[in-house]
């Protein structure tokens, strides 16, 4: 990964204003948890074109997933939709937003809209079994937990899905 951020920053040094290369790099620096540099980079790259979706859309995640500049996260997320709106992973951003602004009900018709393209996400279930959770459906909270333990029973959030069933009414 070192080896390919240092070729995709000759990149921005030949051409500064590569949003591609750009781009690149930052998905490095988040996949190598390097989050501070990640978030400077969508920034920078926003500067250069405020449409570009997965910077949007990226940044929009982190800022949602810190519960930092809801109302900013928001119109990013909405930006990444305009550009690309049949992309499931901007759909769950999207509602990942909107849970964490407390919008159950628009949430979940993100997180199902994130489903309908890719069905077989256990994340995805599992963020809309927090929001059906969060508004009031356990039963509906329950089928989407569940499903996403049995679509992955080691997913990421295994561990948080199996703490919000045992909350559940039985």
């Amino acid at each position: 990964l070192d080896l390919a951020t240092a070729r995709f920053e000759e990149i921005v040094m030949r051409q500064p204003k590569s949003v591609a290369a750009r781009t690149m790099i930052a998905m490095i620096y988040g996949t190598q948890g390097r989050n501070a540099e990640a978030r400077k980079s969508y920034e920078k790259i926003l500067e250069i074109d405020p449409r570009a979706p997965v910077a949007a859309n990226n940044l929009a995640w982190m800022m949602a997933d810190a519960n930092e500049n809801l109302d900013v996260a928001l119109q990013l997320a909405k930006t990444a939709k305009s550009v690309i709106p049949n992309s499931p992973d901007v759909d769950d951003t999207l509602g990942w937003v909107y849970y964490k602004k407390g919008l159950y009900t628009l949430a979940i018709s993100s997180f199902r809209d994130a489903l309908t393209k890719t069905p077989a996400n256990p994340s995805f279930h599992y963020r809309l079994g927090l929001a059906y959770l969060k508004n009031n459906d356990p039963k509906r909270a329950s089928e989407s937990l569940t499903q996403a333990l049995k679509l992955d029973p080691k997913f990421p959030q295994a561990a948080d899905a199996r703490k919000a069933l045992d909350t559940l009414p039985k």
